[in-house]
């Protein structure tokens, strides 16, 4: 073979050797940047934070740690919303059961103190918003039962209502909310009822100021009370009547209702009037007691118990023909049946009932009771002839208070978390007086 030859040979050789490597070499290195995108993607790949749901529930465990994941890992989820992570029956979202002690919505609230459970009324809570408006009832609430109602609030006219909890309804609106004809700025002291505006009737001595002139009494040179049962004027238990016996043989008269059992104490004091005589006669008009000089001075008194409950009444006469002037009369019961403070409180044994009379409008009556921690006590407080009441039911402090009612008669639960004497406080709403039964039994 020629010396051209066998070099053409070689160089063909060399050439296809060389291309037969740079082959290899550049499908080695397609593949090494196909791995090293891959690492690169995986670099730079956004993260998400990821929560254990040990349960299945899809809510996250909010007191596990977080992991850090491009993908989310099995058994995780993206939220941490589970307050209990063992319990597929506890998460966000489901009904409250109002009687287990567990969260079950996880909102922070347990049983009664949820506003599932109605938050805010007695039922084992305390101290709670039960309507969500930012304000409990310990912190002047007049309706934790309605958000739109609570100190702050704007008053919304003509509606009734008292938005702001200041005790006054519709303040700063010229309204006739009553019908009455009268508005607010025309002088009615109380828009919400029609017979009360400035020109109307006065009933002497009733607590009321009907015709707005700021007295509750008739007008001088007027008889300020009526001189037989069917004109008479009722005398609230425990109030202070002011009367005058305007001219010689007046008398003035008044009514009152009397519990079975109940002993009463009705005297006069004197002001201008030089001596009284008082009588105190049955509904039929029997003749029961009557006194001139047994009070402090020449004023009169009667003390005297009721056997048959039923309206009475009370005549209050000078003791000569031409006796005239002032005078007070006070109706009272003799002894208060219940102490007046948490010291002096009546106990109330489980299962037993007590009655009770607020015999005035200073009158309080405070009872106490011993319960067990996890026991579920009913408390059933029902009026009889007291016609308004505020009742409190207070913590072992004694000055905590666990809820408050009003208005009708009230039953209420409560299982304590912690054993010991509670308390409960009664007084009548305004001037009210009257009887009323307790009842605290398992």
């Amino acid at each position: 073979m020629s010396l051209f030859k066998k070099t053409a040979l070689k160089s063909l050789i060399r050439n296809f050797i060389l291309l037969a490597f740079l082959a290899a070499f550049f499908s080695f290195a397609a593949g090494c940047n196909t791995d090293v995108n891959k690492l690169i993607d995986s670099a730079t790949a956004e993260k998400n934070t990821y929560y254990k749901d040990a349960d299945g529930d899809g809510y996250g465990d909010s007191r596990g740690d977080p992991v850090e994941e491009t993908d989310r890992p099995a058994g995780y989820v993206e939220n941490n919303d589970d307050c209990d992570d063992g319990n597929d029956a506890i998460h966000p979202g489901v009904d409250e059961i109002c009687d287990d002690d567990l969260d079950n919505d996880c909102d922070g609230q347990v049983d009664s103190n949820d506003s599932e459970c109605g938050g805010g009324n007695l039922g084992g809570g305390g101290e709670v918003d039960g309507d969500g408006d930012g304000v409990t009832i310990a912190d002047g609430d007049c309706d934790d039962n309605n958000n739109s109602v609570y100190p702050g609030k704007e008053e919304v006219c003509g509606d009734g209502i008292d938005q702001n909890c200041n005790g006054q309804v519709d303040e700063g609106c010229n309204l006739d909310a009553d019908g009455d004809g009268v508005t607010v700025d025309q002088g009615d002291c109380d828009d919400n009822n029609p017979n009360i505006h400035p020109g109307a009737e006065e009933i002497p001595n009733d607590g009321i100021d009907q015709n707005c002139d700021g007295v509750d009494g008739a007008p001088p040179g007027s008889d300020d009370f009526g001189n037989d049962t069917a004109s008479a004027s009722p005398a609230t238990i425990g109030s202070v009547i002011s009367g005058t016996i305007e001219v010689g043989n007046d008398v003035d008269v008044f009514s009152f209702s009397a519990a079975q059992g109940t002993t009463y104490t009705i005297e006069t004091t004197l002001g201008t009037l030089d001596d009284s005589v008082l009588l105190l006669t049955g509904t039929g008009g029997n003749n029961i007691a009557s006194d001139d000089d047994s009070g402090e001075g020449l004023a009169s008194k009667i003390i005297w118990t009721c056997y048959v409950p039923g309206t009475y009444y009370v005549t209050v006469a000078g003791l000569w023909a031409n006796s005239a002037g002032t005078y007070t009369l006070q109706i009272s019961v003799t002894g208060d049946d219940h102490g007046d403070s948490i010291t002096t409180s009546t106990n109330i044994p489980i299962g037993t009932t007590i009655t009770g009379t607020i015999d005035n409008d200073t009158d309080y009556d405070y009872f106490n009771f011993y319960f067990n921690a996890g026991t579920t006590y009913y408390l059933d407080i029902v009026l009889g002839t007291l016609s308004d009441w505020d009742v409190y039911f207070y913590d072992t402090d004694g000055n905590t208070a666990l809820a408050y009612g009003w208005g009708d008669s009230l039953y209420w639960y409560y299982t304590p978390l912690i054993s010991g004497t509670y308390y409960l406080g009664i007084t009548g709403y305004g001037t009210s007086a009257g009887t009323y039964t307790v009842n605290v039994y398992q």
